[in-house]
């Protein structure tokens, strides 16, 4: 009798330290200064569609700040339209303002810390990180003119994301604009967790350059589901990219 307490105790004491299972909704969205193509600027509509996705955590590109050409923060007043946090940082200076990348999360998430990794481009380009506890996002916009500075850029972030988070066991996502629709057959330890379908609308032929890809660590992602929203079509010149994946973060290791 003894023993078989003891074995039941075992049982369950092993079952509540393994880890469940994560159910994540991550997005990016490249939203071209919120320009929309009758060149209006829709915050309520891009707010919208932002809250429509119910993402967890969404990567945002080309949003400007408190400049001529849009004098609103525009990461500030999509946050408020879609009830979510927010991190912004300026790639360039431009018109008294600024431009740059974010991302958005929800407020229930713990931001446990951020950072922003400069990279290579004909115009200043960079990553803004997010960790969370049980998981990091990555927002980032390659440059468009280069395909080595886009090669040089996801070998220099990877290189760092795995430095930095290799022993935390944290899922690392990332998500963005890597302006190439196969930079990352050179980089095979990122697993593509979005859509091949096509993302940029902006030219004669629409092609799949945002991406939602993951780090392959130690934590284990399985993709769920994936794709566009197509109702968003002439808000910017890309469409928002949405993913549905389930983490288990692994033990950190010391």
């Amino acid at each position: 009798m003894k023993r078989f307490t003891l074995f039941f105790a075992a049982a369950i004491l092993a079952a509540a330290c393994t880890p469940k299972p994560v159910q994540l909704i991550l997005g990016t969205y490249n939203l071209h200064h919120c320009e929309s193509e009758d060149g209006g600027r829709n915050y309520a509509q891009i707010g919208a569609v932002i809250k429509g996705l119910n993402p967890d955590v969404i990567a945002l590109q080309e949003l400007d700040s408190c400049n001529t050409r849009s004098p609103e923060f525009q990461i500030a007043e999509l946050a408020k339209l879609s009830d979510m946090q927010y991190l912004y940082h300026r790639t360039i200076p431009f018109e008294d303002g600024s431009y740059g990348i974010g991302l958005m999360y929800k407020p229930t998430l713990e931001l446990v810390s951020s950072d922003f990794v400069v990279l290579p481009g004909e115009e200043p380009r960079g990553a803004l990180i997010a960790e969370f506890p049980k998981f990091v996002y990555v927002s980032t916009h390659f440059c468009d003119k280069s395909a080595g500075n886009r090669n040089t850029a996801i070998y220099e972030l990877t290189t760092y994301l795995a430095d930095k988070f290799s022993k935390s066991g944290k899922a690392v996502f990332l998500g963005g604009d890597l302006n190439s629709s196969n930079i990352l057959e050179i980089v095979p330890i990122w697993q593509q967790c979005s859509t091949k379908e096509p993302t940029f609308t902006g030219a004669e032929e629409s092609e799949c350059i945002d991406y939602i890809v993951s780090l392959r660590t130690r934590a284990s992602v399985e993709p769920k589901s994936s794709g566009v929203v197509s109702e968003a079509a002439g808000l910017s010149d890309h469409l928002p990219v949405v993913s549905v994946v389930e983490i288990v973060p692994a033990k950190a290791v010391r």
